[in-house]
């Protein structure tokens, strides 16, 4: 069994650019997820959204956390297989349908480990 740590507190996460498909209906953002921390944070990475406001889905999720504190919370595997190196960042791409626009208060985290 594989341990999953919150690793969200060595990490900085700032938000890009969102786009709108108007095809689709749907919002991509993308995240950055920079390593802040002295030293690597373990690979696989989970990308998670919590505190998703009602109404709003995750449309690229790799799937949903299923236990602990976000539990239920949609979640995407951050690519690669490498540990993220202090001081290196990875980006993320969420695809997202809300009818409140494309401002959303959903709250991301990271965690270390495999679900």
């Amino acid at each position: 069994m594989t341990v999953i740590v919150d690793v969200t507190a060595q990490t900085t996460i700032t938000p890009g650019t969102v786009t709108f498909n108007r095809g689709t209906g749907a919002y991509t953002g993308t995240y950055s997820v920079k390593n802040t921390s002295g030293s690597a944070i373990s690979a696989p990475l989970q990308f998670v959204l919590t505190s998703v406001p009602g109404g709003a889905v995750v449309i690229s999720p790799t799937g949903t956390v299923p236990g602990g504190p976000y539990a239920g919370a949609p979640y995407i595997t951050i690519p690669g297989a490498s540990p993220l190196a202090p001081g290196v960042s990875v980006n993320v791409q969420v695809t997202y349908k809300n009818p409140a626009g494309p401002t959303w208060n959903a709250v991301p985290k990271v965690l270390s480990g495999a679900f």
